[in-house]
């Protein structure tokens, strides 16, 4: 087949790990990439099993050069990029888990995740095609089962096109019963595909599935070198602080400052002093800054060192004398074969090259992790984003940009959404009448704003450094080039010239335009189609000056708007987060369980919410709520006539007039849209309408601008519903009908969910009843358990987990345990655990995600499946998840207790706790269940005499820490394969004594071997005896003497006597420097559990007198002597014969 095939994808190759190379042996001229079942836990050549499962792309070596093989997926996915003179196609093989099996369905959709994980992060820059053996049909119409459901999701959501090619797999019987086998091709690249077929005539074909091709029209990929590009990037140059002398910056800039005039007395001198501040501190950053290395022509390779150029001129000469030979006839054998030579030793230093490389930059991570924290999450930052997802193509509502022109799209649609008089802001249903009123009210307050002359803020110079504590560095820069660190770095030295700028500014109360100039960067929103300008955000960089004095004006501002907050608004909130939103609706929706009532909940979407913002109208509410004078000048000058620019592909834009809304990111953007739709909240509030728990009203839990109506009655929602759009039409913004949705929760103990008969509206238009949703990044389901938001977190946490996989995050070849927990800590555990301490998952509810976690928790510390369960988190030092969400919960309950007594979480925290029982459904009885299990003190008393945060973190993590301490050592001690584990050193937040000092590519690969004789999963002669079927000898096959166990394997065989000599010399050396003691002092069993794990040997005498440093040294031979002992042993047992090592 691969005489007329450029690419073949192969399933089920049966190959292991290290047979693998065989691939390349099929045909001559045949170059391959693989996956095998023992990729994460590679097993030795020697007593290998019968082989299975196994995936691979085969492709014509003429295509080499074009083919870069990709480090994506599991060992059931196989990806290569395929240069073309169009975009890149990625190719992926894949062989998804068959029916049998346990745990199958949970397998098949974790593959599902990975390929969506695969098709997101390459959709934008590559033609896509999926194929292989997927062993579930997606063609038939009957088929619904989780699996079906699964997949058949992924091609809706990312609009595949399926190969539909009728049965392609022979039943046992001899009938063609199902397709299992096609291939999926992104629909809007679909025309690539010339033709598809199954190959059912194939005679040399023994296999029980027919083989299936399709035909791809495309072109090679051919470099060109001289094209340049001819683009100018109208944008400052980012500033790298870590290459800028601090200290020279300051004198610098402190000696220019010199010469700025101390009083500054007209909006003239303003924008004068401004702009030339902006240059001072742009020139001098740039001038203390060291210059970069300029860069060179861009070598045709990724890689190059003087191995490479000497193998390159190698290779020249050998191909010229080969060619010379051609023209004369005279092609000799050895002169191809010094061809050939010359080209495998190029490929093969290329090859190495790029393996030493990739080794640094993992011990680059490792170094970084315990040095330099900064740097470390840079790094991964930095690899968890290696692909540019860019786009060819822009479509903004029916109009498609392309090349250059997709700024112009960009300007179009964030000039549209700022502009006031657009299609959107003049609808026809917008109340007209309540418009006029308004811009007459807003003509009055003007005027009378406008006679003011008095200015009542004075900013002094504490104000400015308050508020320069508040600036974020390592932010991207302004439209001037100014960073926030141009400030920082200052501090004292511009304190003086700013509060000059300030004061002049406020005098006068005008803002200079200079401050008003907006950066719009479009961040994806993570939903919909990348190509689609709807489905990105504009977020606004603001000029840094701008920020300083937004940030002195938000602190007069919020004096005056926080008093009158409604309690529904949870969003952007002192002390508040958005699960205090997520709370409110969990407590109704227990409520009705206690009284035996049906929940509702309506989430309701403003189309760009932040972006339509009437600025008449706002003014007006500034005004009505008491925000006047000077401040209400400055708030309407920072808005009016203000300016904005995008920033794409390293250019900016012209700018365009921004005339409503509010920036996204701004410093008082938050603060704005939270008063602009605080009516409607006092509205709802007030209405007694919708959901209460008891006489708390619970009926409207919003954050920022999302918002949500709850009820038991399904009248009373509609009214909710009525009132949210009568006060959109006012305000002049969108409620979208096809995007707010009802979701009715069903009763407790109800099996089956009744269907909804009731229509609920918006305007004239129904409203989707849903079964499921999400509200505040928390998934709901028609079922009130935490079941949904447990399997969305699962797969979003799989997500993140295989973007990191190219940092390193897998247990083979990748970074050392350490570092592997530390991102699982701080990347992938949040994200499984989001949300579920306000849904309180049961101990069996809490099974899959510790499943989840313990299967990664033994992929990155390289131990096979059937380790025992309490082994990975012992050696992790992370909790189970039962454990982290209880933190989570009471953590949260903490922060409850201090709020305000008037809040609402306050007030229903106080009614339930007072008035519920031990068997309510409640969140706070759940917590005072809670508080008991880990003998807490009691909920009421907390409520009364809230501890500090930092006192209360502190009681739980050590409550809870010693309860699953306690349990899981208990639990190890029943495991007779933990014995010489120290299983009573597991202290959570603290990886384990054998994980110390894993800190290079050596001691992992040394700490893998290591870590599987410790838990017991070192498979000797003795283990094969005792779980194989067959009869098998346990005696040693080097030595015959006796069962090989670990104890013979360290310490008696023999053969391997000279291996373990030198290594227990230097173990011996430790010891006796510290303790007296050798070796021979201590019994087999004590040498063995030395040799193992230290921890455990360690009597109160061993402990006094082994220093951490003995420890450390007696850990690093011990891992030496069982790597060298596990090498050799697999060397001498590769000598013996095939049937002595099968034990026949």
């Amino acid at each position: 087949m691969m005489e007329t095939a450029d690419f073949m994808f192969l399933q089920e190759h049966w190959l292991f790990n290290f047979q693998l190379p065989m691939l390349n042996e099929i045909c001559e001229n045949v170059l391959s990439t693989g996956k095998s079942v023992d990729d994460g836990n590679p097993i030795t050549p020697i007593q290998k099993p019968r082989g299975y499962g196994g995936v691979g792309i085969l492709w014509n070596i003429r295509h080499d050069h074009n083919v870069t093989v990709l480090d994506n997926g599991c060992h059931r996915i196989q990806c290569i990029s395929v240069k073309t003179d169009d975009m890149p196609l990625l190719l992926v093989s894949v062989y998804l888990p068959t029916k049998s099996g346990q745990g199958h369905n949970e397998e098949f959709v974790d593959c599902i995740d990975q390929l969506r994980e695969i098709t997101e992060k390459y959709m934008d820059s590559h033609n896509i095609l999926i194929g292989g053996d997927f062993n579930e049909s997606v063609n038939e119409i009957n088929r619904n089962s989780r699996r079906a459901e699964c997949i058949k999701s992924f091609i809706m959501d990312y609009e595949f096109t399926v190969s539909k090619l009728g049965p392609t797999f022979i039943h046992v019987n001899g009938r063609d019963c199902t397709e299992i086998d096609f291939f999926l091709v992104l629909e809007s690249h679909s025309l690539r595909v010339h033709r598809s077929c199954k190959l059912d005539m194939l005679a040399s074909n023994s296999s029980d599935h027919y083989p299936i091709s399709c035909e791809i029209v495309t072109t090679h990929y051919t470099a060109n070198n001289d094209t340049r590009s001819t683009t100018r990037r109208d944008v400052n140059v980012k500033v790298n602080w870590k290459r800028v002398n601090t200290e020279e910056y300051k004198v610098k800039v402190t000696e220019k400052m010199k010469d700025f005039p101390q009083e500054i007395e007209n909006s003239c001198d303003v924008d004068v002093v401004i702009d030339r501040l902006h240059k001072t501190l742009y020139e001098a950053a740039h001038q203390c800054s060291a210059p970069c290395r300029k860069k060179g022509r861009k070598q045709k390779l990724s890689v190059w060192n003087d191995e490479i150029k000497e193998a390159i001129m190698d290779s020249t000469q050998a191909h010229w004398q080969y060619k010379q030979a051609m023209d004369i006839g005279n092609v000799t054998e050895e002169i191809i074969k010094e061809r050939k030579s010359a080209k495998h030793k190029l490929r093969s230093e290329i090859r190495q090259e790029h393996a030493r490389r990739n080794a640094e930059q993992r011990n680059k991570i490792m170094e970084a992790r315990q040095y330099d924290a900064n740097t470390f999450y840079s790094i991964i930052r930095m690899q968890r984003t290696t692909l540019d997802n860019h786009i060819i193509k822009l479509t903004v509502g029916d109009e498609i940009y392309k090349g250059q022109n997709m700024m112009q799209g960009w300007v179009d649609h964030f000039s549209k959404l700022s502009d006031s008089n657009n299609e959107t802001s003049t609808n026809l249903s917008y109340d007209t009448s309540y418009r006029r009123q308004v811009d007459d009210d807003f003509d009055m307050i003007y005027d009378i704003c406008s006679a003011n002359t008095v200015n009542e803020i004075a900013v002094t110079t504490e104000d400015i450094s308050v508020a320069i504590k508040k600036l974020h560095c390592g932010k991207a820069p302004d439209a001037y080039g100014i960073m926030s660190e141009h400030i920082v770095y200052l501090d004292e030295e511009i304190l003086s010239l700013l509060c000059n700028i300030y004061n002049a500014i406020f005098n006068l109360q005008t803002v200079p335009d200079v401050l008003k100039l907006g950066t719009i960067s479009p961040v994806f929103k993570k939903k919909g189609k990348r190509s689609e300008a709807k489905n990105y955000r504009g977020i606004t960089v603001l000029p840094v000056l701008g920020k300083l004095l937004e940030i002195v004006v938000r602190d007069h501002l919020r004096i005056v708007l926080d008093p009158q907050q409604n309690p529904l608004q949870r969003g952007f909130t002192a002390g508040s987060s958005p699960l205090n939103c997520a709370l409110l609706m969990e407590e109704f929706i227990r409520e009705c369980q206690d009284i035996d009532l049906q929940p509702f909940l309506a989430l309701l979407d403003a189309k760009s919410a932040f972006d339509v913002v009437r600025h008449n109208n706002l003014f007006r509410k500034l005004y009505i709520s008491g925000v006047q004078g000077s401040l209400w000048n400055i708030i309407y000058s920072l808005h009016n006539n203000s300016v904005s620019a995008v920033k794409w592909g390293g250019q900016r834009s012209c700018t365009f007039n921004v005339t409503q809304g509010v920036k996204q990111c701004g410093i008082l953007s938050a603060d704005l849209y939270k008063l602009y739709v605080n009516d409607l909240l006092n509205r709802i509030f007030e209405s007694n309408v919708g959901g209460h728990i008891g006489d708390i009203p619970c009926n409207a839990p919003t954050c920022a601008d999302d918002m949500s109506s709850t009820s038991s009655d399904k009248n009373q929602l509609q009214q909710l519903c009525n009132m949210a759009k009568d006060y959109s039409e006012m305000e002049h913004y969108q409620l979208q009908p096809t995007k707010s949705v009802v979701l009715p929760i069903s009763k407790k103990g109800s099996r089956k969910t009744r269907q909804e008969t009731y229509a609920w509206k918006i305007g004239d238009t129904p409203m989707p009843i849903v079964d499921n949703a999400v509200h505040v990044g928390v998934k709901r389901t028609s079922k009130p358990t935490p079941t949904g938001a447990i399997e969305e977190n699962i797969s979003k946490a799989r997500k993140t987990m295989y973007s990191l996989m190219s940092s390193g995050l897998h247990g083979n070849n990748g970074l050392d345990p350490g570092s592997c927990i530390h991102l699982l800590k701080v990347y992938v555990i949040p994200v499984l655990l989001y949300g579920l301490e306000i849904q309180l998952p049961t101990e069996n509810e809490c099974k899959a995600l510790d499943n989840m976690l313990k299967r990664a928790l033994k992929q990155i510390l390289s131990l096979p499946t059937n380790t025992a369960d309490p082994a990975p988190y012992i050696l992790s030092g992370i909790l189970p998840p039962e454990g982290s969400i209880h933190i989570r919960a009471l953590t949260f309950f903490g922060n409850i207790c201090r709020l305000p007594h008037d809040s609402l979480e306050k007030r229903i925290a106080t009614r339930q706790l007072a008035i519920k029982g031990a068997l309510s459904n409640s969140w706070f009885v759940q917590i005072q269940r809670i508080l008991v299990k880990y003998d807490l003190p009691n909920a009421h008393q907390i409520l009364q005499d809230p501890p500090s945060k930092s006192n209360w973190r502190g009681t739980v993590l050590q409550h809870v820490n010693n309860y699953w301490s306690q349990r899981l050592s208990h639990y190890a001690e029943q495991y007779t394969s933990l014995k010489f584990m120290d299983v009573n050193s597991y202290k959570p937040g603290r990886v384990h004594s054998l994980l110390h000092d894993v800190t290079n590519s050596r001691a992992v690969a040394r700490y893998a071997v290591k870590i599987k004789m410790v838990t017991g999963t070192y498979i000797l002669q003795s283990n094969r005896a005792s779980f194989n079927n067959s009869e098998i000898d346990p005696i040693c096959l080097l030595c015959g003497d006796e069962p090989e166990t670990l104890l013979h394997f360290f310490l008696k065989c023999e053969k391997l006597q000279v291996t373990r000599t030198n290594i227990m010399c230097k173990i011996e050396q430790c010891m006796y420097s510290c303790t007296g003691l050798k070796l021979c002092d201590l019994s087999d069993e004590e040498l063995l559990q030395l040799i193992l794990d230290v921890g455990k040997l360690e009597t109160p005498q061993l402990r006094q007198l082994l220093k951490p440093n003995i420890r450390s040294d007696i850990e690093h031979h011990t891992r030496r002597l069982c790597y060298a002992l596990h090498t050799k042993h697999y060397y001498l047992m590769s000598m013996l014969p095939t049937r002595k090592r099968d034990g026949l």
